[in-house]
């Protein structure tokens, strides 16, 4: 670490924190919630001391991109035949404080907070040092269930190929996201995560100097890639494009208006779907469509029309519809093989990063 700074900040932006890494590191930032505001640092304290529990019982060399260990798959008894599979979506490995995101030399990391309802909520925003003249792309990134802001950016390693972008990282309420069905604390305490990410978008196009509003992007890892599906069904005039990996919509739901996506997933993801026959899941109680479906569903979204181009790349094989009302796109990348995680890629596989925002931009 090499600062931190803290400044007050009056209306929604309550508290600001500046965290600059020049090397390698992890950033320890400690939160202080605002006068009045008690209900909300106490969910913010509880928060942080939960990332330090799963960060210590997975000690300190913990794989952040390893599958995690799957429940047992047990069927409906009713009707083994035909009844979709029963499992528990997992809880994905965490690391460090809850809020805080090491960056590459030559980038900045912010960590700030807006008002969200009764709670005061955390997002970290990384930039270049030397960003230069606008306009400046800004992508948001959501993590999976019980993984931290600084988790996901370590997985997705947006951070190394973005060049001169702007890229957030929310955090999610007991390090989960209300996508609508689902999923942990945030479901189960009715938060109003579309509020939040919403206003996180707009505070920071006010506050980062050069980003442009035409040129938002989503992208979500499983728990998080619910939640980029809800927030290009509610609002799809704040995204250019959104991306949703190893995740489909639970509930379904339909934009007003067409997006472009990209759909990651591996094949022999436990907790998916593919294509049929394979049986439906469910997750959480929610029945949850097969991967192809939600395919399908966005291509008719978008109105788009013909065959996709089809790209063969390592293990991977790229699908892309043009074809499609006001220039969106829809993009499938199917891994084979893997599970539950962040496809990382290899000298001949692309990374589902490296897809996503060429796709995107």
């Amino acid at each position: 670490m090499r600062s931190i700074s803290g400044q007050g900040r009056s209306g929604r932006r309550s508290r600001r924190l500046a965290v600059t890494v020049g090397l390698a590191g992890v950033a320890v930032v400690l939160v202080l919630a605002s006068p009045g505001t008690s209900q909300a640092s106490v969910h913010v304290l509880t928060g942080i001391r939960t990332s330090k529990i799963a960060a210590e019982s997975l000690g300190p060399d913990a794989a952040l991109d390893s599958a995690p260990t799957p429940p047992a798959t047990v069927s409906d008894p009713t009707d083994s035949s035909s009844q979709p599979d029963r499992i528990a979506e997992p809880d994905l490995p965490g690391t460090g404080p809850s809020v805080g995101v090491p960056v590459p030399a030559g980038w900045t990391s912010t960590v700030d907070q807006v008002q969200s309802g009764v709670l005061l909520r955390d997002y970290v925003v990384t930039r270049p040092i030397d960003a230069g003249p606008g306009p400046l792309p800004l992508l948001v990134v959501l993590h999976g269930h019980g993984m931290t802001p600084a988790g996901v950016a370590k997985v997705t390693g947006f951070l190394s190929m973005v060049g001169k972008a702007v890229v957030v990282f929310p955090a999610g309420y007991g390090q989960s996201w209300d996508a609508g069905g689902c999923c942990g604390m945030a479901r189960t305490a009715g938060i109003d995560d579309v509020s939040f990410l919403t206003t996180v978008v707009h505070d920071v196009l006010a506050a980062v100097p050069g980003t442009s509003a035409q040129d938002v992007y989503l992208a979500g890892f499983s728990n998080g890639g619910r939640m980029a599906y809800r927030m290009a069904c509610a609002d799809p005039s704040l995204f250019a494009g959104v991306a949703a990996v190893e995740a489909v919509p639970v509930p379904a739901c339909a934009p007003s208006r067409p997006v472009s996506i990209a759909i990651v997933a591996y094949q022999d993801d436990p907790f998916l779907s593919i294509s049929a026959p394979e049986p439906l899941r469910v997750v959480r109680g929610m029945i949850e469509p097969r991967v192809d479906d939600i395919v399908a569903q966005w291509r008719q979204i978008d109105g788009c029309v013909g065959s996709p181009t089809v790209t063969q790349m390592g293990t991977a094989v790229n699908s892309i519809w043009s074809g499609c009302h006001d220039q969106t796109r829809v993009q499938y990348t199917l891994y084979a093989g893997g599970a539950h995680r962040w496809p990382q890629g290899d000298g001949t596989t692309p990374s589902a990063s490296q897809l996503i925002w060429s796709f995107l931009r």
